[in-house]
């Protein structure tokens, strides 16, 4: 997916793009001519799942519109959630695990498979599962979420909002979770990077395994 920047005639005004075709930006959606900015579709990609999202656009415009003003602002894009509306669903947030690797090395990885989930059982849909990624040793921080199953967005969510927060993910472990609900597929995940004890059958959790690895790319 390539933006349809060429019409725009954008080298009159002195503006760069890059390789693509995408309007390049600073952090503030500054382009190369400081009074302008440029956000949204046009926009380079400055989030680790390279997707065009409405709410990064909305990010990015607030960003541009506090620039304009005089009051520099910022938004973190290592957080953005999305959603793929397919049957299940599928969800994520924050870095992928490839991502994550690259950046921060030996990271850790916990799964847990809907299968082991009251509630989704009681809402017919035990496939999926929720896979939670977090910094190496000694770095709790979580840095993504990926999930296959029913409410995925939810989960992506919540997640979203710790991972935006810096929150540890011993945060969820000790964190207590209604029940039944999905959000323990989460808090299992955690429990599972914590060396908690989790017991289920082996390969329950990969009844899509063709996807667990790296959703996003």
């Amino acid at each position: 997916r390539n933006p349809t920047t060429s019409a725009l005639n954008l080298d009159a005004a002195g503006i760069e793009v890059d390789e693509r075709g995408y309007v390049r930006t600073d952090l503030e959606m500054r382009t190369n001519i400081p009074h302008i900015y440029a956000v949204g579709d046009v926009g380079q990609r400055n989030t680790p799942t390279d997707i065009a999202l409405v709410h990064v656009a909305q990010a990015e415009g607030r960003c541009a519109a506090y620039s304009i003003l005089g009051e520099p602002f910022t938004q973190n894009m290592d957080h953005v959630p999305y959603i793929i509306f397919t049957v299940p669903m599928i969800a994520g947030a924050g870095l992928s695990e490839t991502v994550a690797r690259g950046r921060y090395g030996n990271i850790r990885v916990g799964k847990y498979p809907y299968g082991r989930n009251h509630r989704a059982h009681a809402a017919f849909a035990p496939v999926g599962f929720v896979k939670l990624i977090v910094g190496p040793e000694g770095d709790d921080r979580i840095l993504g979420i990926r999930a296959i199953g029913r409410d995925a967005d939810a989960l992506a969510a919540a997640a979203s909002i710790m991972i935006e927060q810096e929150l540890p993910y011993t945060y969820i472990v000790d964190s207590m979770m209604p029940h039944p609900s999905l959000m323990e597929c989460l808090q299992g995940a955690a429990h599972i990077i914590a060396g908690n004890a989790l017991s289920y059958e082996e390969g329950e959790e990969f009844h899509f395994n063709y996807l667990a690895d790296d959703i996003s790319g």
